[in-house]
C-alpha cells in the first residue's frame, strides 16, 4: 500500500527541514519560528496531547484515586477500627468471665476439697471398728431409703 512509502517521504521530508532549519544558515530561524508562529507553537507543544492527556485521563484518575483514598478511610478504616474495639472489649469481657467465674469454680473446688480433706481427716482415726460401724450405718440408711422409695 500506499502508507509506507508516504510515512518514509515524511520522514524524510521533516528530517531534511530540521537540518536545513538548524544545522545550516540558509535561512534566518528568528525570522522562519516569526512566520510559522500558530505551526511553531504547535509543534513545539507536541499537538498539546500531554495537555489533552493529563485532562482526559490523568485528572480523573487522580480524582478517582482521591475518592477512593477518603472511601477507604472512612468507612474501610471505619469497619476495621470498629472490629477492632469489639474484640477489644470483647476480649476484656472474656477474660473478666474467666477471673471471675471460671477461676472462681476453680478455686471454689479447690477450697471445697480442702475443708473436705479436713473433715475426713478427723474421721480417719485407724480403727477398724469406727469404719464397719460406718458402713454398716450407711447401709442401714440406704436400704430405708430404698424401701421408702418402693414401698
Amino acid at each position: 500500500g500506499p502508507v509506507l512509502p508516504i510515512a518514509l517521504g515524511a520522514a524524510f521530508l521533516g528530517i531534511a527541514a530540521g537540518y536545513v532549519l538548524y544545522g545550516t544558515r540558509l535561512f534566518d530561524r528568528a525570522a522562519f519560528i516569526r512566520a510559522f508562529r500558530p505551526v511553531y507553537t504547535l509543534l513545539k507543544n507536541k499537538y498539546y496531547l500531554d495537555e489533552v492527556y493529563g485532562f482526559l485521563f490523568v485528572r480523573p484518575a487522580v480524582r478517582l484515586a482521591e475518592l477512593c483514598g477518603v472511601f477507604d478511610l472512612r468507612v474501610i478504616d471505619g469497619a476495621v477500627n470498629g472490629v477492632a474495639a469489639v474484640t477489644v472489649e470483647t476480649s476484656r469481657a472474656a477474660g473478666e468471665f474467666d477471673n471471675v467465674v471460671i477461676d472462681g469454680a476453680v478455686n471454689g473446688v479447690a477450697h471445697g476439697a480442702v475443708v473436705g480433706g479436713r473433715g475426713l481427716r478427723r474421721v480417719h482415726t485407724g480403727q477398724v471398728q469406727g469404719y464397719m460401724a460406718a458402713i454398716f450405718a450407711g447401709a442401714v440408711v440406704s436400704l430405708a431409703a430404698l424401701l421408702w422409695v418402693l414401698l
